[in-house]
């Protein structure tokens, strides 16, 4: 007898697709199930064993703390050096010891840098610190217990160092004399402490899964969330749950050996369920990456020829018709896709053609867009910097020459001084790229009278000015720097009175405004004078790096040529090649600098 099986029937792809995914999760959720009860016992286990030892970690370390401050403040108390000063009565004697105590004192505190401060005083008044105030020693002095022979850690203190209120620990100890035949205390050593350092420096007292503050004998907060402390004090009586930030926390106290102090463990109420919680989570987010996986891979391998083919006949219609936002389209074909060869070839051709095609467009459009943007940036932000340049040396000698003076008491001169640099900065900072002749002269005689006023006669002051040019325009700080550039690098290394004159004219003939600057200074050698046109006529050219030539300030005698350069650069940018400075000098005997520029009434854009 045969038996008929009932012939199965073929499910559609997206049911065969569905009852895959259900296989999954099922299998999943079961997996989950059993890890998740054995990874909780572990996790519970594993979470009180890391709160013990951390715990005992920072019990030690304070430990060894202890141990290292009682040895140190013992050392300190039977210095022979500190005793000696504790029991001195000479006045001048003291005076001697208390540097020497002072330096012992220093030397200690920079091997320890948790020490915020020591100090020694002794029963009748010698006192000496580090950084501390004397008054809350002597309060400490009458605190601390005349029985205690060992180490004594007093509560919270609040120290002042340098006027700022700082929380320290302190600890204190007796000093008895040396001599054995007086066991009365003839002062005491105190050893101000930071407290994040002392206790448990090494470790971090505020994580994710523990929380720890120290508190001293007073109940204090020696160290650690304020919040958390709050928290702590508002508990119940009788309670070991604490609330904090929405969330209950339980606590478990342990007391500090030989210092008095108290550590509060902190553990969140669900810390477990919350690392539960997020194993569970990372679980599903593996599940819902292996079915987005799966699906992935079952729509790809059914539908991707047919998306092929759609994808290119699509974009080629679309360019067919004109449409040119398809030309950013590409088409994206698979040597594994199922296709046929041609089809692979025209659509690759096809994808490079029109990569070509918008990279040389692109590359055109932006080499136009950037040739055009780098012109005008280059020269506005050059203008910019050429026109704003002050010389941090005369602001720094300036400002030294009104400190001499207000010493000297010469009031008058200090505000007069004060508002002539006043009136030069305001006008460096003046948003007007062009003033007159006469508004830049206004601001180079404020300029001389500082100098003359610094130098004292050492040079003498000639005004050449035709009235006629007065009111001409010209680029604003375009004359101060050439002045500035006769003092600092002519007349003022003379051994003997200079002379300083400062002309301009107008020349008719070719309508040119024509300013000059002579001195009768140090001059300039042949050989610096020919280095100097060399730069001042060579063809403006932008720098390959803007930034790296407006902030690098040359070296030696480079240095001393800036001035006049910026100025050469600022009369070819604003007027042409054609014009710049010109420079006439006889080392040792006289230098002349002359700018020529088109005589204007009205700057003409």
């Amino acid at each position: 007898m045969k038996i008929q099986l009932k012939k199965f029937t073929p499910l559609p792809l997206r049911r065969q697709m569905m009852v895959l995914l259900m296989i999954m999760a099922v299998t999943m959720a079961g997996i989950m199930a059993f890890s998740m009860f054995s990874y909780y016992k572990l996790q519970y286990q594993s979470l009180k064993t890391n709160q013990d030892e951390k715990v005992n970690q920072v019990l030690h370390e304070v430990e060894y703390n202890y141990t290292y401050f009682s040895k140190l403040t013992t050392s300190l108390a039977y210095n022979e050096l500190v005793q000696s000063y504790l029991i001195e009565k000479n006045q001048e004697s003291k005076f001697d010891y208390v540097q020497r105590v002072s330096n012992l004192l220093i030397n200690t505190q920079n091997q320890e840098p948790s020490i915020i401060d020591i100090a020694v005083i002794g029963d009748n008044g010698n006192f000496s610190n580090v950084a501390g105030d004397s008054s809350i020693t002597s309060r400490l002095l009458k605190e601390l217990p005349r029985d205690q022979h060992d180490v004594f850690f007093f509560d919270r203190q609040n120290y002042f160092i340098h006027s700022l209120n700082t929380v320290c620990i302190v600890a204190g100890r007796l000093i008895y004399p040396l001599d054995l035949s007086n066991a009365t205390p003839c002062g005491a050593v105190f050893i101000a402490i930071d407290p994040s350092r002392f206790l448990g420096g090494s470790y971090s007292l505020d994580s994710t899964d523990q929380k720890m503050i120290f508190l001293d004998q007073s109940q204090n907060l020696l160290l650690g969330d304020e919040e958390i402390y709050q928290a702590y004090l508002n508990k119940r009586s009788g309670d070991s749950v604490i609330t904090y930030s929405n969330t209950e926390y339980t606590y478990e106290s342990h007391g500090i050996p030989d210092t008095g102090y108290e550590l509060i463990s902190i553990i969140p109420k669900g810390a477990l369920f919350q690392k539960l919680i997020k194993t569970v989570g990372s679980q599903y987010f593996i599940t819902l990456v292996i079915f987005i996986i799966v699906c992935t891979f079952l729509i790809y391998f059914i539908s991707r020829f047919f998306n092929t083919i759609a994808e290119l006949t699509g974009i080629m219609n679309k360019i067919t018709s004109g449409n040119r936002r398809a030309l950013k389209e590409r088409i994206h074909l698979d040597e594994k896709s199922y296709v046929c060869l041609e089809a692979q070839t025209i659509g690759n051709a096809f994808n490079q053609m029109l990569d070509e095609v918008d990279t040389l467009n692109r590359d055109i459009f932006n080499t136009c867009t950037k040739m055009y943007e780098t012109e005008i940036y280059a020269k506005k932000t050059e203008l910019a910097f050429l026109r704003s340049q002050i010389n941090p040396h005369f602001l720094y000698n300036t400002l030294a020459l009104i400190c001499g003076m207000s010493t000297e008491g010469r009031s008058d001169d200090i505000i007069n001084i004060s508002q002539a640099l006043a009136q030069i900065l305001r006008y460096s900072i003046k948003g007007n790229e062009f003033v007159t002749f006469r508004e830049e002269l206004e601001i180079v005689k404020s300029y001389l009278m500082i100098q003359s006023t610094r130098f004292e006669g050492r040079f003498t002051i000639e005004y050449s000015i035709s009235d006629e040019i007065m009111d001409a325009c010209i680029p604003k700080m375009i004359l101060q720097p050439l002045v500035e550039n006769s003092i600092v690098h002519g007349l003022e290394k003379l051994l003997e009175p200079g002379h300083l004159q400062i002309g301009g004219m107008h020349d008719s003939s070719n309508d040119t405004l024509i300013i000059w600057v002579y001195d009768t200074g140090e001059g300039i050698s042949v050989q610096r004078l020919s280095q100097i046109r060399e730069s001042l006529n060579r063809p403006k050219t932008m720098p390959s790096s803007m930034e790296e030539s407006l902030f690098v300030d040359s070296p030696g005698e480079e240095s001393e040529s800036l001035g006049l350069l910026n100025v050469n650069s600022r009369i070819r940018l604003y007027y042409g090649e054609p014009y710049h400075l010109i420079i006439e000098s006889k080392e040792h005997i006289e230098t002349n600098i002359q700018i020529r520029i088109p005589f204007q009434l009205q700057r003409k854009e």
